[in-house]
This record gives C-alpha cells, structure tokens and sequence, in this order.
C-alpha cells in the first residue's frame, strides 16, 4: 500500500511501552515520532511475554534486597531486639528466629521510597508462633504463611524489616526478594499471537484467597493430597502443587472452596498439567451440579453434566503441557441461589470417575486458581491471603490536529472482541476535543450482540449510526474510510456498508482513544493486535487489501 498511516501501533509487533503511557508512533521516512496514549489501571497485572511464561507488568527486575539467599551468613541484614544476637541466629539454609517473649527482627534499611509500589517473596517453614513483614501498609504487620509467601504492600518508609509476631516463634526464612512494581504499565501479550497485542481489561477481582497455596486449610480436600512440586509452572517458577488421590477407592478426588451470596454469571478457572493422570474436572455442587472433564494430553474437554448453572467451559494451551481449564456458572441457578462449592479433581478417564483406586503418589499438577464474577477468564490475578482486584484499564488520547485530516480519512483496527461490560458499546474512537457526539468515527464491540460495532458521525450527519457485523473467531479486520458522498465500513476483506451522504466537519478531528469519550464511557476491551489512521481516503482496493 502506498499512503503511509499518520499514525499507527503495533505494526509488525512494534511495540514500545513505559510508566502511564503506551507509545503509538508515526514515521517520516526513516524516522519516528512517539504519539502517546495516557493509560491508567492502578493495580497490578499479569500477562504472557514473548518467553511463553506469565509475568507481572511493571515489575522491575532489580534486585533490591542484598543476600536474601542468607548464602554464607547474615551479612546485609541488621539484627533487632532484646538478645536477639542469640535469638536469630544463620543456618545453612536460611535465618531462624526463635523468641519467648523478645520482639526480634532483621531489617535492610534504605532500599525502598515511600509511595511506591513492591512485590516481597520468601519461603517460610514453621515450627511454632509466626513472624511477618512488619511497618508494610499502616504501620501494621503482615503475617507470613508456611511455605511460598507474595506480598505486595505500598512503602510507608524505606527499609524492610521482618519480625516475629507471635511469641514463643520458632520459625525459619529462606530466599527474600523485593522488586518494585509499576502499576500503570500497559500490558503486550503473546497468549495466542507471536507478534504480540494490547491487552485492555476491565475490573475484576479473582475471590479465592490463596490462589497458588492449596496447602492452605482454606481449600477443603476430600479423598485426596496436595504435595508441593519441582516442575516449572507457568510463571517459570517452581509454585505448582500435584493434587493426589489418597490411597484406595474414594469419591470425587477434589479440592475446593464454598461460597454464598454470589450474584452474576462467575468463571472459575485453574492452570492444569498432566501427571500420572491424563484428566482434571472442574466440578461445582450444591445443586444441581456441574462438571467437565478436560483432557490435559490432548487439549479437550468433555461436558458431563449441563445442570442449569452450567454456561460454558474452555481450554487453552499455555504451553510445556500447562492448560487454563475454566467454566463459566450461573449461581442464580442452583438450589440454593448464589451458593456454590467450587473444585477441582482428578479424573482418569474423559467420563465423569468420581470413585477409582488411588495409589497415594500419582496425580495431576495444578496452579493458579481463579474465580471471578466475568462471564468468561481473564488474566491470571495471583493471591495469597485475600481477594485481590485488578482495576479497568482505560488507554486514551493520541496524537494532535495534525495526525488527523477532518474532511477525509481511514481508521482501521485488526482486534479480538471480549471483555464484559455494562455499557452499550466498546469503541475505539477518533474524535474532536469537545467529546460531542457530532464527529466520531468509532469501531469496536456491541456488548449486548457481541458484535462488531461501526460508527461515523461528521457534522452531526450519522452516515453510519451505531451498526453491526458479524465477526469472525478471532482477529477480525475493520475499517471506516470517510469522505463526503463516499465513506465506506470494511469487515474481514468484505464492504459491509456504503454511504453517499455528504457532511461538512463541525469540529476539528484531535484524538484517538479506546473509549467512546471522556470521562471513561464505552471504553474499548479485548485485544488489539494493530491500530493504524490514514489522512486520506482510501480506494476499495486499498481498503480490501487492508483488511483481508
């Protein structure tokens, strides 16, 4: 194609991103221009790099704590508390705090700025008591698990201090990190694309309070084990769990959570890989049940029982054997409303098993658990204690008068429809500063069809109001070309619509957004692989060409 795009992103999987800002550019001959979009979320946020492994968006890889491995000794680390020379004492795989009655700690100071945002990791074994992370979010402590911890926390002062908590502690600590984490990242994701897309989701919260920890007597067992692995996860770590049947016959073979007062469609996932055995159901019960069996070898799944509550189920590949299994449920259904006991379990045949031999060490390896009130997954929300939210993104406000021609022009998008919302449409938008309705040119989403949305309105002539088309699975293609007395909408290769009408611009074309306006109406969610506005009209054969 000839006319080269005023302004684009993503192209060819170019991608530049940083703090508060996703970096469209536009290019003159050899060189670029940045045309930044202000993004927002306030939280963090997981997503799949281009290594194939999910990784938390905005987290510096600086290491900001000095021997937190304790490798040879506690050198780095300044010991507090009465007699705590004796009572804190180095082993050879970790620090060992062990008080009566004295508050002990060890502490790095200087290593942290107030207001900013950290992630701290630990592996903590018990024995009696606790100890924790102390001063972390106002001046009250955070107690740690036995096991893996993952606290984040907001700095209320610059050092990192872990103490005990309880008296009579005897407990051991071992691998300290801190990493500071930037919540207003925009997120790139390579899920199901090599060349990567931009991922916008709105607010949703994942429930279950220990996502990653099924040690924890907050997930009831029946008629089976969690051990903890040396496989790699999906985060390239080593967090997973194997879910094991006990020994002997025994029914359902699960580990699973109770919940009431639920309103809204919910969709309960959870990252599963074969072991011994090939299969794991996600179950729910409390009447009238719901379950499906999926396939961890080949990548399937079975519906084996469609109660009422049952919506849908998917499965998808994450690579290295890793599979997010997940169903969709209406708790308004069941017998009880909005009561549901959610699980997982082992299977050993693609049919509903509930009762089989187990022999006590074969099993299926599980990680990250999620359920949230979406009517479909969204990405991966890590817990460890309590319920976490990740906020709406918004991504808005690209370019000046100058990238954009009023009188005529192209806005193309090649994006995957998704993401629930409570507004009529999601819509990415090129428009004037006033934020009227009399000129936008805008696609995107119908969220009550699922549709494709197209939308062009100059000098307050609707030449296309609010229409549809159907999309493909997938990546669908769009463009609105505009001019007067000819503007057309293009779909997947395809001229959808036409129009003759012929308009004079009020307004002065300003911004590119993925809203309808502001403050924060009809924003845009789902995936956008490529983003591309030309100051020209172009011909049917660009257009198709574009497109397909």
């Amino acid at each position: 194609m000839a006319v080269n795009p005023s302004i684009q992103l993503g192209t060819s999987g170019n991608w530049a991103i940083k703090e508060d800002n996703l970096l469209a550019y536009k290019q003159l001959g050899n060189k670029f221009f940045d045309r930044e979009f202000d993004f927002s979320r306030g939280t963090r946020a997981t997503f799949v790099g281009r290594n194939g492994l999910i990784q938390e968006s905005g987290l510096t890889s600086a290491e900001l704590v000095t021997n937190g491995d304790f490798a040879t000794d506690l050198s780095g680390w300044a010991i507090g508390g009465t007699d705590a020379t004796n009572t804190i004492t180095w082993e050879t795989n970790g620090v060992r705090f062990i008080s009566t009655t004295n508050l002990i700690s060890i502490q790095q100071s200087n290593i942290l700025t107030i207001g900013k945002s950290y992630k701290l990791t630990c592996d903590v074994a018990i024995t009696t008591g606790s100890i924790g992370l102390d001063g972390a979010t106002s001046g009250s402590s955070i107690v740690m698990v036995e096991g893996f911890n993952e606290i984040y926390f907001t700095a209320i002062s610059n050092y990192v201090k872990i103490k005990r908590i309880t008296a009579n502690s005897n407990c051991l600590l071992d691998n300290v990190s801190v990493q500071e984490i930037q919540l207003d990242v925009p997120r790139i994701d390579f899920t199901d694309d090599p060349t990567g897309h931009l991922l916008l989701e709105p607010q949703s919260t994942n429930i279950l309070a220990y996502s990653q920890d099924f040690s924890q007597n907050y997930w009831g067992k029946q008629s089976a084990t969690v051990t903890t692995s040396t496989i790699t996860d999906p985060t390239g770590d080593q967090n997973s769990f194997k879910l094991v049947p006990n020994s002997g016959t025994g029914g359902n073979r699960s580990i699973g959570k109770n919940f009431t007062g639920l309103s809204g469609l919910h969709t309960q996932s959870v990252f599963a890989k074969k072991g011994e055995y090939n299969y794991i159901a996600l179950r729910t019960r409390n009447g009238p049940s719901a379950s499906v069996m999926f396939d961890l070898e080949n990548g399937t799944f079975n519906v084996n029982s469609t109660s009422v509550a049952f919506v849908s189920a998917k499965i998808e590949d994450y690579g290295s054997g890793w599979y997010k299994c997940s169903m969709t449920l209406d708790p308004s259904q069941m017998s009880t409303a909005g009561k549901i006991y959610t699980s997982f379990s082992v299977g050993i045949t693609g049919n509903e098993t509930n009762s089989f031999d187990g022999d006590g060490t074969s099993g299926v390896y599980i990680f990250g658990a999620q359920f949230e009130q979406k009517s479909y997954p969204t990405s991966y929300i890590p817990t460890s204690g309590s319920a976490v939210t990740r906020n709406q993104e918004t991504c808005n406000n690209s370019g000046t008068v100058n990238d954009f021609n009023s009188e005529e022009g192209v806005l193309y998008a090649e994006y995957k429809i998704g993401g629930d919302s409570t507004d009529s449409y999601q819509l990415i938008s090129l428009r004037d500063s006033t934020d009227t309705d009399s000129d936008v040119i805008g696609i995107g989403k119908h969220v009550s069809s699922n549709d494709i949305f197209i939308r062009l309105s100059i000098g307050s002539v609707n030449v296309f109001n609010n229409l549809s088309a159907t999309p493909i699975d997938g990546y669908n293609k769009v463009a609105i070309s505009y001019k007067s007395g000819n503007s057309s909408a293009w779909v997947n290769g395809t001229k959808v619509y036409s129009s003759s009408s012929t308009f004079t611009p009020s307004l002065t074309l300003s911004k590119l957004s993925f809203q309808w306006n502001d403050p924060n109406t009809f924003n845009f969610f789902g995936k956008t692989k490529n983003l591309k506005v030309f100051k020209r009209a172009l011909t049917d054969a660009e257009l198709q060409e574009l497109t397909t």
